[in-house]
């Protein structure tokens, strides 16, 4: 999965290039295609998004499971 780079799609690249993908769509291609899209105006390059992972202690994640059982089972008589 190396050469694959995220583009993000500002036409329909459907009749041109035979994609299933909308404007505004965003997905995986090869990176030859990429250069292709990018340069005819279909796609622009979208950076790599760095997304923060939240971490929790194992009590932590524990208690919140047993909130969420607690929020969703239902009472019986």
């Amino acid at each position: 999965m190396a050469d694959l780079i995220r583009v993000k799609f500002i036409k329909s690249p459907t009749g041109r290039f035979r994609m299933a993908y909308n404007a505004g769509h965003s997905g995986l291609v090869h990176k030859e295609i990429a250069d292709k899209l990018i340069k005819e105006g279909y796609a622009v390059l979208v950076d790599a998004p760095t997304k923060k992972v939240e971490t929790k202690t194992s009590s932590e994640a524990e208690s919140a499971t047993t909130q969420a059982k607690k929020r969703t089972t239902r009472k019986t008589k």
